[in-house]
Parts: structure tokens; C-alpha cells; sequence
């Protein structure tokens, strides 16, 4: 963006929300809203959100984390951000954790796979039966 009387420019943020619930089945059409601000403050996504309610499907970016305290909006985590750690490791060092962890994660990846274009209700319980013990057993590996 440009950045008047310094004769140069610098680095604004387009923070985009989307929904898209098409390859699950949902109700609603698909939707994306744009939204600019000068920079990647935390307050941002705070502010933007602040009259949302459900689930909100987050990356890696740390500012989110605010919005986990909020009634109403309930934070799911992207494994493919988790998963993209344990890999750099594996392949930076071929630790036997970090193959394990990527296991794991590729058998929820494969439950995903065959559960994707289901409805919501079979997905769900798809989820508590099968994807369910798979993640309570890495957290009790994890730990």
C-alpha cells in the first residue's frame, strides 16, 4: 500500500473470512468476505469477528487465540498446520516421533477421505467413532 511522505510503499494485510460448506453437504451457499487493514495485529481478526457465533476453522496464525475466550465461538484447529511441523521435522532429521505423529495424522486424513460429501449427521458420527480414539490416543502419546 502506499505510504504517503515516505515516497515508498509497505505491507498492508487483505484478511479473508470464507465459508464454504459445498464438499460437506452444508445449507448455505458459498460466501468470502475481503476485508483490508495496514497491518496483522491480533486485534484485527478480533474486531472483524466480533458478532460472530460458531465454529471458526483457524491456521496457525497466533492472534486467533483471543477469540477461544469468547462465548459462542468455539475454535477448530487446522491439522494440516500441525501436520506441515511434524513433516519439517521428519524430513529435516527422519525422527521416528515426528513419522509417528505423521502416521497418525494420515489415518484421520483417511478417515476424512472417505467420509467427505456425507452429511453433516454421518460425518459426525463417523468422527466420535472412528477419528474419536485416534486422536485421544495422540494425545496421550503427545504427553
Amino acid at each position: 500500500m502506499l505510504d504517503p511522505g515516505r515516497g515508498r510503499t509497505k505491507t498492508g494485510r487483505l484478511w479473508v473470512y470464507a465459508r464454504e460448506q459445498r464438499p460437506w453437504s452444508g445449507p448455505e451457499p458459498p460466501a468470502a468476505i475481503y476485508l483490508f487493514a495496514p497491518d496483522r495485529k491480533a486485534e484485527r481478526p478480533v474486531a472483524h469477528l466480533a458478532a460472530f457465533k460458531g465454529i471458526l476453522h483457524v491456521d496457525g496464525y497466533p492472534g486467533v487465540e483471543q477469540l477461544a475466550d469468547k462465548e459462542g465461538i468455539t475454535l477448530a484447529a487446522c491439522w494440516s498446520h500441525s501436520r506441515r511441523k511434524f513433516y519439517d521435522v521428519a524430513e529435516a532429521t527422519a525422527s521416528p516421533v515426528a513419522t509417528e505423529a505423521l502416521r497418525r495424522i494420515g489415518e484421520l486424513y483417511a478417515i476424512e477421505a472417505r467420509i467427505r460429501g456425507q452429511s453433516p449427521a454421518y460425518r459426525l458420527a463417523e468422527r466420535r467413532t472412528f477419528s474419536k480414539p485416534i486422536v485421544d490416543a495422540l494425545n496421550v502419546w503427545l504427553d
